[in-house]
């Protein structure tokens, strides 16, 4: 990660090699890269419109892991120079209580009030104090509108989150998608 003068920028690399199965990123073990890092994918020619997800399958060395598509947009396929940027939800390129394969966490805004979002995720689904989600429109489930963070776990299923950031003009409304990264 990047230190802002107190704001923090996700870590961030681009697309060196594309291979039927796989790609190639400029990012490994000296960044802190780790097997199962998720890193969110941006077109080169779009830095600010999320295209899919990529979970390192090996760090090759100190420079470059190698990455499986998880999701990506329709009709989009991985290219030479995609920036890759690693959320601030993760650690070292694993969010902790990650077991391998489970994907990330998928749940819903249940309320909102002021700055202030009630969730249906709570302890089952491994969010802890601290977690950071992003927040989908809930027309557009592919559109990354903000982040939020987790301030209270309530419960197995439930807490509550504090909006880090949104998109301008947007909300977060009942229903609307949350996912961890």
């Amino acid at each position: 990660m990047v230190d802002l003068g107190g704001l923090v920028a996700p870590l961030q690399g681009y697309v060196t090699t594309v291979q039927s199965d796989h790609v190639d990123i400029e990012l490994g073990s000296a960044q802190g890269i780790q097997t199962g890092a998720r890193l969110a994918i941006y077109k080169a020619n779009d830095p600010t419109t999320r295209a899919g997800v990529l979970e390192v399958i090996k760090v090759i060395d100190a420079g470059t892991s190698r990455a499986r598509v998880v999701t990506i947009l329709k009709g989009v396929r991985p290219e030479f120079s995609d920036m890759v940027r690693l959320d601030t939800t993760t650690v070292a390129g694993i969010r902790h209580g990650y077991t391998a394969g489970t994907g990330p966490r998928t749940g819903h805004v249940t309320g909102v009030k002021g700055n202030e979002v009630a969730l249906d995720l709570g302890s089952a689904a491994g969010i802890e104090k601290g977690t950071k989600l992003a927040f989908y429109k809930a027309n557009d489930p592919n559109t990354e509108a903000g982040i939020l963070e987790v301030i209270q776990v309530i419960d197995a299923n439930n807490s509550r989150a504090r909006i880090v950031y949104l998109l301008e003009g947007v909300r977060p409304a009942p229903s609307a998608l949350v996912r961890t990264q």
